[in-house]
């Protein structure tokens, strides 16, 4: 039988944020979860949440202490750093809306507006019909277990966040089923290694 229920869907738009932006999201999702009446038992906490996003702070978390001790290579050791530490906040932060989606479609039960409300309330922002990615890919290169890809870029000079995501597929132009957590990055290339030998991602 045809599901006919409607949905609320979340955008998880994470390629549009820069460090700071990133953080001041997560602030505001770490806050909304916070005694929601709602949205209970989410797998990643508020604490949690705000305690990764002091390491994201390039000012006062883990990696901006660690590019103050370094000495030559400041900005190079701050990016890594940082990129390592944003990886983790948006694994979580994915994990969170998919708990956010699930619980407000199960107790809207079918009132888009209701469901939808809720997730406005928690921060997350909402997928609207016909969006389309902000952003075109390449792939650069390939060979064995690995792939080189790039995003257009938007900005004409300094860093820009990107969240990258792959899935493996059975059949050429056919989507995958699932696709793996994003990878967070502040270039606009990335070499994903260890995919498996033969696969269609």
């Amino acid at each position: 039988m045809k599901k006919t229920t409607p949905t609320a869907q979340i955008a998880l738009d994470f390629q549009k944020f820069d460090a700071p932006g990133l953080i001041n999201f997560g602030s505001g999702i770490a806050a909304g979860l916070s005694n929601d009446p709602d949205i209970t038992n989410p797998p990643v906490n508020s604490n949690t949440l705000y305690a990764e996003i002091g390491t994201v702070n390039p000012q006062t978390g883990l990696a901006g202490s660690l590019a103050k001790r370094a000495q030559g290579d400041r900005s190079e050791t701050l990016t890594k750093l940082i990129a390592q530490q944003a990886n983790t906040l948006i694994e979580d932060l994915t994990e969170d809306a998919a708990h956010v989606k699930a619980r407000a479609n199960k107790i809207a039960n079918g009132d888009l507006a209701h469901a939808e409300q809720i997730i406005t309330r928690i921060g997350y922002h909402l997928k609207k019909k016909g969006d389309k990615h902000p952003r075109s890919f390449e792939v650069v290169e390939s060979g064995t277990g690995w792939v080189h890809l790039r995003a257009k870029r938007t900005k004409k000079t300094g860093s820009e966040g990107q969240a990258w995501q792959y899935g493996i597929t059975t059949a050429k132009d056919t989507p995958p089923p699932t696709l793996k957590k994003p990878r967070f990055t502040l270039e606009v290339d990335v070499i994903i290694h260890d995919l498996p030998s033969g696969s269609i991602v």
